[in-house]
């Protein structure tokens, strides 16, 4: 049974004002899409799900403004498996509470979850394209019927005039909450989430007052401007402004992807990536870091920071940088050097990094690299340049992966690489020594291994394979620095007992790739 809750449909239309001024809250009409699918039966805070909603609903028109107009439309509430079964329970007009609240509990939860076009349904018949339009979405799981409300949520966005969706998702599994996400994202509203009936009350609030409020007068002017309108991730950028001495300490100027509604205050601080007030300052230079996804964005100053309007705005674009990785082979063994070379159309941040991941991660996300890397080095602003690693000690298949900034960043470019297990030889000029007598271990590795690689005498009772372990039980060492052969001494150890000269590919949580056993007598 598909695990979708109540949605709420707050379509509020007003007349077309300027971006910065505040507009025109004299008509309004707002519609609730009530999800009537067979999931509501479900529990919440020990109640069947319909009645939480039943619930918040009489609370919600309890406190209506009057001077809203208000319809219910319901779905999924007549048939089952219908995703067409949508339905204007309670035309648009002036609210009769008592009336209403009779529609809300006369629906019984019967069948599919149409949420997307629920959604448009409603845009259409409020003519979204031809007024502002907000909405207001409350579901507790993802769409069940054709429509993508991502997909939907951005062809609102660029059809409508002024289109806005606000989503709240209530008790929703994060397996099931990108496409709620996205609606809210892809048309500049809020997404916010609740896990109980008190939370989703509080959401519901936040948004109703985000939608119904009028911004308050704007109380001065502001200016924005960029020296440029291009940067790389991650890069640092000087915006300059001048600003009303009557703004408060805290007027604020923040970056706001470019597709967020223009306007109010509350909505940029609603998606807001990064900020810094002005703190009275009249004029000046900012510093930011461009955000770690390429898109497009906005400098937005905003004359307070508690419900107040933007002032002023500057756009400017966060560019994907070209780069390549190449390898002089492509097949290694454990703890064997690698020589890495880079090459980048434009500089990098500091925080551009490039590191090992196995292959079966998936690419793209500079996040999920960074959980998954082996070691990794950064670039240091360098447009080009070798870069020298180690093998992974665990034989498979591996990339390098470059990430143009380490916060929340993209992969921008990789080259894979193969590691097999590494193999040495020894051998020894006698296999019974007294205590403290030298020995002699004669080896061969291959060619191009960490200079740590090394040999150790260890107790033959420490179980063999992990360069970890036999390194936290060695008597003596020495490392090969780079040599693929020769001959080492070693001085026998004074205890008596049996002994392996183990080598070992590098000292970086390596492996053990030979060994020979000797007695000290």
């Amino acid at each position: 049974m598909p695990k979708l809750f109540l949605l709420f449909l707050v379509t509020i239309i007003t007349t077309t004002a300027h971006p910065l001024l505040a507009a025109d809250n004299t008509k309004r009409q707002t519609i609730i899409v009530l999800d009537a699918s067979g999931s509501m039966w479900g529990q919440v805070d020990g109640k069947a799900k319909i009645d939480v909603a039943r619930g918040v609903i009489k609370e919600l028109l309890e406190g209506w403004d009057t001077n809203v107009q208000l319809g219910i439309t319901a779905y999924g509430h007549r048939t089952k498996g219908d995703c067409k079964d949508i339905e204007s329970v309670y035309p648009v007009s002036t609210l009769n509470k008592a009336t209403a609240l009779n529609v809300v509990n006369a629906i019984k939860p019967k069948g599919m979850t149409p949420l997307s076009q629920a959604v448009k349904t409603a845009a259409d018949e409020l003519k979204y394209t031809e007024n502002k339009a907000t909405v207001i979405l409350l579901s507790d799981g993802k769409e069940t019927c054709e429509l993508d409300p991502c997909a939907l949520g951005k062809s609102l966005e660029e059809k409508g005039v002024d289109f806005t969706a606000h989503v709240i998702g209530f008790d929703v599994a994060k397996t099931e909450q990108a496409g709620l996400k996205c609606l809210a994202e892809n048309t500049g509203g809020l997404f916010l989430t609740a896990n109980n009936t008190a939370q989703l009350k509080s959401a519901l609030s936040e948004a109703a007052r985000i939608v119904a409020e009028k911004p308050p007068a704007i109380v001065g002017t502001g200016k924005l401007w960029l020296d440029k309108t291009e940067f790389s991730v991650g890069e640092t950028i000087l915006v300059h402004f001048e600003a009303s001495d009557k703004f408060p300490e805290k007027a604020w100027v923040g970056i706001v992807p470019s597709n967020i509604e223009h306007g109010s205050e509350s909505k940029n601080d609603a998606h807001d990536v990064s900020y810094q007030y002005l703190r009275k300052r009249t004029a000046g230079t900012l510093t930011f870091r461009a955000p770690g996804r390429i898109d497009k964005y906005d400098f937005r100053m905003n004359d307070t920071d508690h419900s107040g309007n933007e002032v002023a705005s500057v756009s400017f674009t966060v560019k994907e940088i070209s780069a390549t990785l190449s390898l002089d082979k492509t097949d290694f063994v454990t703890g064997e050097l690698i020589k890495l070379h880079f090459k980048s159309t434009s500089p990098f941040t500091n925080q551009a990094w490039v590191g090992i991941i196995p292959s079966h991660v998936p690419h793209g996300s500079e996040t999920t690299n960074d959980q998954h890397d082996i070691s990794y080095k950064r670039l240091h602003s360098q447009t080009e340049g070798t870069l020298t690693f180690t093998a992974p000690g665990k034989p498979g298949d591996y990339d390098f992966r470059l990430n143009d900034t380490d916060k929340n960043g993209n992969e921008v470019a990789s080259v894979s690489f193969k590691v097999a297990q590494a193999k040495g030889s020894l051998s020894i000029d006698k296999i019974e020594v007294s205590p403290g007598a030298p020995i002699q271990v004669t080896f061969k590795v291959p060619e191009g291994l960490d200079t740590d690689a090394w040999i150790g005498i260890v107790p033959s009772n420490i179980p063999h394979g992990s360069e970890s372990r036999n390194d936290s039980h060695d008597v003596s060492y020495q490392y090969l620095r780079g040599k693929a052969s020769g001959v080492l001494t070693f001085t026998a150890p004074n205890h008596p007992g049996q002994y392996d000269f183990r080598a070992h590919d590098t000292n970086k949580n390596g492996s053990e790739i030979g060994s020979v056993t000797f007695t000290v007598k």
